[in-house]
């Protein structure tokens, strides 16, 4: 009831710097409503005219989009008039029509119109023939064998561009039949789905638009009779072509994007303009709509982009926002400077609460000033950000326009060589220097007829013409050449450096000559200037360009003499033909000054300054104030310090306070004014009920007459705990103990009050901390049980429920987590623990809690069994429970589900699948064709090609090794690598070692030695592992050894019974800094050099990894400049151990061979028809080779026929390799001698049972020629 406080006079120190009242707190509200208020009016309308102008701008897009399908629709209707009219329509005569329509400039967005003929079988004999006396020889249906129906496309004008598809019977593909059977069945024109045409080349969705062409016109659809119908008009479409420039706001201020069907699909993505968004925008507004079109349904959806809302967003809500705060936080500040009056100051000095305040202020204003200044500074680059990337959208839009142009002109030169194969030289050299006068970037032209004939050349002036004559007759540009002849496609190759330095390519533009195919015309670009020539120098002074391909640098332009700003690239991509470049574009920092102001910054310092000044007149303000109170409260300190002295009584924690028999109080001590917050004269002389809420107040006085009545006591002499009211109307809970006395014969009632707030927050506190952990097993992704000592669950989270799909109620107290555990494994759990522990375990719970009642813990992978039966694998872990006095009262279950990372392991399995498969099956094929050019053809190619072949095969044996690592690493990780460790005399395998690396080294000018080898040293060790650390070992020390240096080889018996082999160069030495890194992942040393002398930096990783699987250790001693030394140590093996594979009990390989009479005959069973063909040139006139490219085949031809070796592959996909040796030991015969050559390794037991066992990256094509000539020679 009552708060124990000061004295009469005396103020609670510091009670108003601490808190403001609540009025003060109640008439700040005022403002701070308002402030929010008029933000949210000003928002809501920002808001509301952003989405008016918004929806606008997507209504006109709207309408330009149904406006241009409906003006295509009646081009369409005007070509089915057209055949309509006529009983015939010739090609010459569509011809005619088409380019009268123009429809280049009139029906943009079309790339053909023409006509599809719909045919039965008995009529297509006569349909080709009349085509082709028509003008067009050549002219056939394609592909072949379509079921049904045939719609065949007879013309499409302009022919050039779409020659792909003439004679294209459209049913080969659904979506093409669909549209033609739809437009043909209801009468109406129909457009597909999403395709991709066959004359695009870059592959981009598009679509066909289908108008049914009826001789009889009849009145409705149902009267139309198949005789009516004579095929279609059709228009083929490229989508971003056709949507391109639908409103002048598409692209910048609003992004269009249509969807095939009703569902946004990336499958189904039709068009998209988005080129402005940065990563992670989101649009502020968007709107999606539903269109029929053509008798197809689009899903069609604008969003604004970042253009939109800096033309369009207004800061006025923002600067409401910060006015409103501003004046809310000044107001309180002079409310509470005004209050320090009423503060208790203890002290002369103001001290640190006087600095406090002004701090306050200070850290408020810099706060506001800062996130001004933030605001500001993202609006500013908000706006940097959309000029860049409209500009960056613009300069690429011009290249790919100007490249695609260039390349169209050049696609109608190649027409015209088409039309007349006769063309005479000097009217093809006057068009060759048209072209190359006019377009910027082309360096050369080449007319190359069949069979690889030049027949006219021309180039620039600036040009030799041996520069690009290489580069056009190369192999692989021949190659690519005859690839874009045989599939009449124009194609690009890859990037190409001419002789004098610059970046190029080649575009092969294939053409039919005298109605054969196998014309080209090659043509070089410069990448330089094809994309910088048609940029303004204004543009080029303000950003540099860099183009790359592959992410290869090509090309650099633009202001190369000013930095750049970081961070501002934007890179786009720019397709040429088939081949996709990009250009990164970034802005120098001089033009990304220019577009930056001061504001930011200018309002940053002044909100600093603002915030300083207030802050030291907050401080000066306050220290007045205390100044002025100083002297009155020194008076009222003293007399405060009389009464305390005499009431020591009154100074108990608790509140005390004495009513009379009538309830009134006549005394409380400070402690009980200071709990309720009254002064002495408010509460003396008034009854105790003003201390009490309902509903103690009402029943009081009933309750004290009756106790003086009955003597019947509720709280005298008992105490309670009930709840008081202090002066402010807040109730809080106390323990209250009232006791009876007698003074001067006077009855009065001692109250004695404890407030007990806190141990009520307390326990609160306990109640909030036992939800928290309810919540965090509720929301923990792992599975967590607990049980009691047998078995039963007791904790269940919502996890565990989730993933296993029972009930809590179903299985706490009921069940045991064998439940949803596999019985068998629990089975085989049981009988291993049993022979682990030495202990009999009974399958069943106490199979999952025995090892952590023997250790403490038990992990170990689990199936488990969901509800519906379903199973998922589980990581699951067990410990036990503990009470206080550290007895063990249950146990804890926490499980993980294990899906996801077995999904991880499985795919990185498949991946190191592919890579043996699918990388060295082609390089082997790649080696070995290489190897063949460099053996026997190298005679016939000039220097330059020679030379070229010879830094292929190199950078072929390079890739191949760098393979070989990364799986031998992964083998090492996952401990699949075999190891066949034997004892083994040492100077034979060093000397093997030796041989072997010779050849590499002479290559380098470097020698290797062997010095002191002792002859007599036993290690155990697998001879071809320690082979393999030999050769990196001396690989490195050749390519770090200066040109005519020696490395010397030394193998010597250590302490403690070792053997230690080392390897020592002549070259520079390990930097100290490399050396802690020298036996990790791709731990290279000097980046410079190690580029020019190549490597990947996985050797030493993978030589330490083998030392230590093989018992051993490496190491290293290194001096700048004087060279490196590694060892290798391995314990000394006895000598009386070492033993031949024969003596020991290993079979050797058998070969399992009876030969022939005739001439030897090899199968080879592979399906890389590239590694078959190079295989039989390099056995040709000594082993004729059959090739099986599948297992059915094999099995055919063996038996059919009889052959001296079967080479064989293991990986198809149809089945595996070892399928076939098992049907060839379930043979009767004579046994055929086999050899594996995959990609993969083979275990010992598969090695053994085979003649030989090679893999195609470990081995060069040189030694699996001469390991099948051995076989076969028996």
């Amino acid at each position: 009831m009552v708060q124990i406080g000061e004295m009469p006079g005396r103020t609670r120190p510091g009670g108003t710097l601490n808190r403001l009242s609540i009025a003060m707190m109640a008439f700040l509200l005022i403002p701070l409503g308002l402030t929010y208020y008029a933000w949210k009016v000003s928002s809501d309308a920002t808001n509301e005219k952003e989405g008016v102008q918004f929806e606008s701008l997507a209504l006109e897009s709207k309408k330009a989009l149904l406006s241009r399908i409906g003006s295509y629709e009646n081009a369409l209707l005007g070509g089915t008039a057209y055949f309509q009219g006529s009983d015939y329509v010739s090609r010459d005569e569509w011809r005619r029509y088409v380019n009268t329509l123009n429809i280049g400039t009139n029906l943009p967005g079309i790339t053909g119109l023409g006509k599809i003929s719909s045919l039965r079988d008995d009529e297509i004999a006569g349909f080709l023939s009349s085509i082709r006396a028509e003008g067009a020889p050549n002219f056939e249906i394609h592909p072949k064998g379509v079921a049904g129906g045939n719609y065949v496309v007879t013309y499409n004008e302009p022919e050039l561009a779409n020659r792909q598809a003439i004679g294209l019977n459209v049913a080969f593909e659904a979506h093409r039949k669909q549209a033609a059977e739809l437009a043909r069945d209801t009468g109406k024109p129909a457009i597909t789905k999403r395709i991709i045409l066959v004359q695009d080349e870059e592959k981009t969705p598009g679509f066909l638009l289908m108008y049914p062409i009826y001789r009889d016109q009849p009145d409705s659809v149902s009267a139309q009779a198949p005789s009516a119908f004579d095929g279609w008009v059709y228009a083929t479409f490229i989508a971003r072509n056709f949507m391109k420039e639908l409103t002048k706001s598409q692209g910048n201020t609003i992004n269009l994007r249509i969807y095939d069907g009703r569902s946004e699909n990336p499958e189904a993505l039709i068009y998209d303009s988005n080129v402005l968004y940065a990563d992670g925008y989101k649009a502020l507004f968007e709107k999606r709509e539903h269109l029929d079109v053509m008798q197809q349904k689009w899903l069609v959806i604008w969003e604004s982009t970042r253009g939109f809302e800096q033309r369009w967003q207004s800061s006025t809500p923002l600067f409401i926002l910060a006015g409103g705060l501003l004046v809310t936080f000044f107001l309180g500040l002079f409310l509470l400077v005004a209050k320090v009056r009423e503060a208790r100051v203890d002290e002369n000095r103001p001290g640190a609460k006087a600095l406090a305040l002004p701090a306050l202020a200070f850290v408020v204003l810099a706060a506001g000033s800062a996130w001004l200044y933030r605001a500001l500074d993202e609006k500013e680059i908000n706006y940097v950000h959309t000029l860049i990337s409209s500009e960056t959208n613009k300069i690429d839009l011009l290249i790919a326009a100007e490249t695609k142009g260039k390349i169209s002109a050049l696609k109608r030169m190649s027409g015209r060589m088409e039309a007349d194969a006769d063309m005479p030289d000097a009217l093809w050299q006057a068009d060759a220097r048209k072209y190359l006068k006019d377009l910027k970037g082309l360096r050369a032209l080449a007319w190359v007829g069949p069979g690889g004939n030049l027949l006219q050349v021309a180039q620039s002036s600036s040009n030799e013409r041996t520069i690009w004559i290489d580069a056009i007759l190369s192999q692989p540009q021949r190659d690519l050449a005859l690839d874009a002849v045989r599939r009449t496609i124009p194609k690009a190759s890859l990037p190409i450096r001419l002789s004098n330095g610059e970046s190029a390519f080649v575009t092969y533009l294939p053409f039919d000559t005298d109605g054969q195919p196998g014309s080209y015309l090659a043509v070089i670009f410069s990448v330089g200037e094809l994309f910088s020539s048609h940029i303004l120098a204004e543009t080029l002074e303000r950003y540099r360009f860099m183009v790359t391909f592959n992410d290869e640098k090509e090309f650099e332009f633009g202001n190369l003499a000013q930095p750049v700003a970081g961070g501002w690239s934007l890179d786009r991509p720019i397709q040429i033909l088939d081949k996709l470049w990009t250009i990164r574009t970034t802005p120098t920092e001089p033009f990304l000054k220019s577009h930056r102001t001061l504001l930011p910054d200018s309002a940053l310092i002044s909100g600093f300054l603002i915030a300083l000044l207030s802050a030291v007149a907050a401080h000066m303000t306050f220290v007045s104030r205390m100044k002025t109170t100083h002297l009155e409260r020194s008076t009222d300190r003293i007399r405060q310090e009389a009464i305390r002295n005499s009431t020591v009584l009154n100074t108990v924690s608790e509140g005390v306070l004495t009513i009379n028999a009538s309830g009134v109080i006549e005394s409380i001590n400070p402690a009980g004014l200071r709990l309720f917050g009254f002064t002495l004269e408010e509460l003396v002389g008034q009854n105790i009920k003003m201390l009490m809420p309902q509903p103690y107040r009402s029943g009081h006085d009933g309750f004290l007459g009756q106790y003086l009545k009955t003597g019947t006591r509720k709280v005298i002499g008992i105490g309670r705990q009930v709840s008081a009211m202090r002066k402010d109307g807040s109730v809080f809970p106390i323990d209250l103990s009232v006791n009876e006395m007698m003074l001067d014969g006077t009855r009065l009632f001692v109250g004695t009050i404890r407030d007990t707030s806190e141990a009520v927050v307390a326990a609160q506190a306990l109640r909030e901390a036992s939800m928290l952990r309810a919540a965090i097993l509720a929301s923990t992704e792992n599975m967590i049980v607990a049980t009691d000592m047998g078995g039963k669950v007791i904790v269940f989270n919502d996890a565990a429920a989730g993933t296993l799909g029972y009930f809590p109620d179903q299985v706490i107290g009921l069940e045991t987590p064998v439940l949803w555990h596999e019985p068998q494994e629990i089975i085989d759990r049981a009988r291993t623990l049993a022979s682990e522990l030495d202990d009999a375990i009974e399958p069943g719970f106490q199979t999952l809690i025995s090892k952590v009642d023997a250790i403490g813990v038990d992990e170990n992978e689990w199936t488990c069994i969901r509800k519906d039966g379903s199973r998922l694998p589980v990581q699951s872990t067990v410990t036990s429970l503990h009470n206080e006095a550290h007895e063990t009262t249950g146990y804890l279950f926490v499980m993980v589900d294990l899906t996801k990372r077995k999904e991880v392991e499985r795919m990185k399995s498949e991946f190191v699948s592919i890579v043996n498969h699918e990388l060295r099956t082609p390089l082997t094929s790649i080696r070995g064709a290489l190897g063949l050019i460099t053996g026997s053809m190298s005679g016939a190619l000039p220097e330059k090609a020679n030379h070229l072949i010879n830094i292929a095969r190199n950078n072929c044996e390079r890739l191949t090794l760098l393979i070989n690592d990364i799986l031998d690493i992964d083998k090492i990780a996952s401990g699949q690598m075999r190891f066949d460790v034997k004892r083994e005399a040492l100077e034979p395998l060093l000397m093997q070692a030796i041989e072997a690396n010779e050849p590499y080294a002479e290559k380098l000018g470097v020698k290797i030695r062997a010095t002191e080898i002792d002859s007599d040293l036993l290690v155990n060790v697998d001879q071809v592992r320690l082979a393999q650390v030999m050769a990196n070992l001396l690989s490195n020390a050749a390519k770090f050894s200066h040109k005519g240096g020696q490395v010397e080889v030394s193998a010597s018996r250590m302490q403690q019974q070792r053997v230690r082999i080392s390897v020592k160069d002549q070259g520079a030495g390990i930097d100290p800094s490399f050396r802690t890194r020298i036996f990790g992942k791709f731990s290279q040393g000097d980046g410079s050099s190690t580029r020019v002398k190549g490597g990947s930096g996985l050797g030493l990783h993978i030589s330490k990894q083998i030392v230590d699987q093989m018992g051993g250790a490496i190491g290293f001693e290194s001096e700048v400049g004087h060279g490196a030394t590694f060892w290798v140590d391995f314990p000394l093996a006895a000598a009386d151990s070492l033993t031949d594979a024969t003596e020991s009990g290993q079979p050797a390989p058998v070969l399992l061979h009876v030969r022939q009479t005739e001439a030897p005959t090899l199968l080879h069973v592979e399906d890389d028809e590239d590694l078959s063909g190079i295989l039989a040139l390099s056995l040709q006139g000594k082993i004729d080779l059959v090739t099986a490219p599948t297992l059915k085949d094999a099995e055919s031809l063996l038996a059919d026929q009889r052959f001296d070796l079967i080479v064989l592959d293991i990986e198809f996909a149809e089945g595996s390799g070892f399928d076939l040796l098992r049907t060839l030991a379930e043979r009767a015969g004579p046994p055929i001698p086999v050899m594996i050559l995959s990609a993969s390794e083979m275990s010992e037991e598969v090695g053994k049972s085979v003649a030989s066992a090679l893999v195609k990256s470990r081995v060069s094509e040189a030694t699996i020629v001469s390991e099948i000539e051995r076989l076969v020679a028996g």
